[in-house]
């Protein structure tokens, strides 16, 4: 690369914008070479013939590394084979629409002056668009130097044919000739990743060893930015979300939120999607250097060429950029503008979201405190708690970067930098903890929001909850209802069908009906009572378990009740005594004999020993109710007690029949006689 004197001043299009500052007098000094880039060299006059090159390049690159593409593919040579395939499945024949959808401004600073110019969109300059012109230029002799800088902006909210293409064109066309573009393919790949990362400069440039012995190594410094963020948007590709590389389909539940966005082409459904915003700094000598170490003097040396691509920034903030005060179009600071516009774009991102979810809440409230069949405004106070957690998940990772990134990593890198790039670096810096400030606010905006919908959510299942328990005590008293009838017809229904069996002899009369009925009925009732205590003592048991300590008692049984006897306590013993009086008339048994085993037994066993005695049986571990200190001469009666029950019943029971089987038999040989 020479250098030569030349008087020659900046030449600029004539397209109605008048440069901010003049160049002096012209004198003496450096060159730039006309067109030292790789791309520009081989005369290609069309977007689609420039991708044709890049893919070209991709694919036919052999790097002696690429184990891994054998497992998982090189994202960024699919996403260029598929904007070159996706290109010719459209028909397209050249292409050059798509630089309506970034814009470009071109600094030159020349004597410590600055001349900035926006490109127009013209589709008929397309190579301009895509390369300087880098003519000879001249700067004063008593100081200052020659840089030549472009800033790129492509937009985000474009299809993604046109962000794949736009992305693989103004990223490769920043290859000098024959140089490794490995630095450009990181920062591509970096971009697909959608992680925050900040590339700061290194010992050696990135390089990947191949068989092209031709590839060359030029005096370059490269760092790069990356914010994640999420946005609403649609894929307008057929191919479906997963195809997308780029972009990840977020999917906060089973149930997706129905997202509106009034910007959305009609008919389309917008969809939660993760991308990221990227800000590429390179600046370059067109000198080989075989040491291929990164140039650290280029930050504080001017005389270089160099380039701040932006992908997927502020829109708003890129059409504004040229009321910026002219001292801060340098390297650094527009690179710190990339930043400030990353944020920005995440900003404003953010809000649409927002509306998205605050329109769907609203559209939730049917004016009930109740839950539908489907439950459909749980479903959707769930989507929206989900949602907002993911948003402020990024959110909170985001500040926490850029923190780190404006406390430690800007420092270090102004430090480096030329005097010039101060007025820039603080008006910028400004900016960046502006947009900090907001990016917290809207961190707050959404956890309010998400406050709101949990209170509205807690709010649903508590009135569901209440709504459930009225419910469920209204088919107690109708089951309650249907258990009292149930009691009173089921030893008909029993008796009825026993007595209906022809087999039956002829001493079962009506009497023998009613008495065998009411028997039932006794012993029906018997049964109810006592499952319907039992279900009582289980509640009155659990809630002295809740009770607090100073207000436990050992057994609930034995708590004072008032108006209560002992006698009360024993109703159940009167179905007991009805059974015997049946049994006394059925089977003529001795009347003393009966009711004294009766009630000396069942009266002397009271209840609270028996669930003393069986808690001990059925509940070794100790607890409040039963604690471990128990007296053992105690237990060993009430075990007596229980199992004497199931004895004297079977005694009954025997000598009843021994009596019934005697009077057969005297009854049977008194016929024969």
């Amino acid at each position: 690369m020479t250098s030569q004197a030349s008087f020659s001043t900046p030449h600029w299009p004539q397209d109605g914008h008048q440069p901010i500052a003049h160049v002096t007098t012209p004198t003496p000094t450096i060159v730039f070479p006309e067109s030292p880039f790789h791309y520009d060299i081989l005369s290609s006059d069309s977007i689609k013939q420039y991708l044709d090159l890049v893919v070209e390049s991709l694919v036919t690159h052999d790097n002696l590394h690429d184990w891994d593409d054998q497992f998982a593919p090189d994202p960024v040579r699919k996403l260029a084979i598929f904007a070159k395939a996706e290109m010719a499945r459209s028909g397209l024949d050249k292409a050059d629409h798509m630089v309506n959808f970034n814009l470009i401004r071109e600094v030159i600073r020349a004597g410590g002056s600055d001349v900035s110019q926006t490109l127009p969109m013209a589709v008929s300059d397309t190579v301009r668009q895509l390369f300087p012109r880098l003519h000879e230029r001249t700067i004063d002799e008593n100081g200052g130097g020659l840089s030549h800088g472009r800033i790129v902006e492509i937009k985000e909210q474009i299809n993604y044919l046109r962000r794949a293409t736009l992305l693989m064109i103004q990223a490769f066309c920043l290859r000098l000739l024959d140089e490794d573009f490995t630095f450009v393919r990181n920062f591509v790949q970096r971009h697909l990743m959608l992680e925050h990362l900040f590339k700061e400069p290194y010992i050696l440039q990135e390089t990947s060893p191949s068989n092209e012995q031709d590839a060359k190594c030029y005096k370059r410094l490269t760092l790069s930015f990356h914010l994640p963020h999420l946005l609403l948007g649609t894929s307008h590709f057929s191919g479906g979300d997963s195809e997308i590389i780029d972009r990840d389909s977020i999917e906060v539940v089973d149930t997706q939120v129905d997202f509106e966005d009034p910007d959305s082409p009609s008919g389309s459904n917008p969809r939660l999607f993760k991308a990221a915003s990227s800000v590429l700094l390179t600046l370059v000598l067109p000198e080989e250097q075989p040491s291929r170490e990164e140039a650290y003097g280029l930050l504080s040396n001017p005389q270089c060429l160099w380039t701040v691509l932006i992908v997927n920034g502020s829109w708003r903030l890129a059409t504004g950029s040229l009321r910026n005060p002219s001292n801060t179009q340098t390297p650094l600071s527009q690179f710190l503008r990339g930043v400030v516009s990353a944020i920005t774009a995440q900003r404003q991102n953010l809000r649409p979201i927002l509306a998205s979810l605050k329109t769907r809440l609203a559209a939730a409230d049917n004016g009930t405190l109740f839950d539908d069949r489907r439950f459909g405004k749980s479903r959707t106070y769930h989507a929206l708690i989900a949602t907002c957690h993911r948003l402020a998940a990024t959110i909170d990772a985001s500040l926490a970067f850029l923190r780190e990134f404006r406390a430690d990593r800007l420092p270090a890198l102004a430090a480096r930098a030329q005097a010039s790039e101060a007025p820039g670096l603080d008006h910028w810096r400004a900016r960046l903890r502006e947009e900090i400030g907001e990016l917290e606010r809207a961190r707050l905006e959404v956890n309010a929001f998400r406050e709101q919908v949990r209170e509205l959510r807690d709010a649903l299942h508590g009135a569901t909850a209440l709504l459930e328990s009225r419910i469920a005590v209204m088919q107690g008293d109708r089951i309650k209802t249907l258990t009292y009838l149930s009691v009173a017809y089921l030893p008909l229904s029993l008796i009825t069908s026993v007595y209906s069996i022809s087999v039956l002899p002829a001493s079962a009369d009506l009497a023998s009906y009613f008495v065998t009925m009411a028997v039932a009925l006794v012993v029906t009732v018997f049964v109810t009572v006592v499952l319907l205590r039992s279900e009582m003592n289980r509640q009155e048991l659990d809630f002295a378990v809740g009770r607090p300590p100073e207000k436990r008692v050992i057994s609930p049984l034995k708590a004072p009740r008032p108006g209560a006897s002992n006698i009360s306590r024993r109703l159940f013993l009167l179905p007991l005594f009805f059974l015997s009086v049946l049994l006394w008339r059925l089977f003529r048994l001795s009347w003393k004999a009966l009711m004294h085993g009766t009630v000396y037994l069942l009266w002397t066993f009271p209840e609270e020993e028996l669930s003393y005695a069986s808690g001990l049986l059925y509940r070794p571990v100790p607890s409040v109710v039963f604690p471990r200190h128990f007296s053992v001469r105690k237990m060993v009666w009430d075990l007596l007690r229980f199992f004497a029950l199931p004895v004297w019943l079977l005694l009954v029971l025997t000598r009843a029949g021994i009596r019934l089987c005697g009077r057969c038999v005297v009854r049977c040989w008194c016929w024969r006689r």
